[in-house]
């Protein structure tokens, strides 16, 4: 997992001045306005429509599947975990990598789970892992409302994030048993 202190994602209820402000910042060579949402199931959907009309300003169409894959297990754990308002960014870091940000105000630490066979949840954040370049956690300050931005880094496609179809398919069949 890769850890990252630039900016990632914005804060919930973020006021333009302040996004303008954060846009300037070092770090962030272009984003796209940022999508706010409520904690309700339909944002899902809405979150995927958001990355996917994103990519698009942002040139980089080839990065769609395995983003809104990741942007769709972020929103998920938001809903189910954090249960707060939260945001949807997208930028294009110096790198000219683009990473998608999903940032909310709870306090809850991410927790990544090793669940067994028959467990129905907690394969969240490995999957994120297999769809990206690179992922992490950023803490927000205190003085900003606290709460978290989880990142990833979409890959261009879901060979070269190395996912690992017959690990798994295993885990699958397991569940399927089950």
């Amino acid at each position: 997992m890769t850890r990252d202190v630039t900016p990632g994602g914005e804060q919930a209820g973020e006021d333009r001045e302040t996004r303008r402000a954060r846009e300037r910042a070092p770090g962030v060579t272009r984003s796209v306005e940022p999508l706010l949402l409520d904690p309700l199931a339909s944002t899902v959907a809405a979150a995927r429509r958001h990355v996917r009309l994103a990519l698009q300003e942002l040139d980089a169409d080839e990065l769609e599947e395995s983003a809104e894959l990741g942007v769709s297990e972020l929103v998920t754990n938001a809903l189910l975990h954090a249960r707060t308002p939260f945001s949807v960014g997208v930028c294009v870091m110096p790198s000219g990598r683009v990473r998608i940000g999903v940032t909310d105000t709870s306090g809850r630490a991410l927790r990544l789970r090793r669940p067994g066979t028959a467990a129905t949840t907690g394969r969240g954040l490995r999957l994120l892992e297999s769809v990206s370049t690179a992922w992490g956690v950023e803490a927000l300050p205190e003085e900003r409302g606290g709460g978290k931005t989880v990142w990833f880094e979409p890959a261009e496609s879901m060979t070269d994030a190395g996912f690992a179809a017959d690990s798994w398919s295993a885990e699958v069949e397991g569940l399927l048993e089950a």
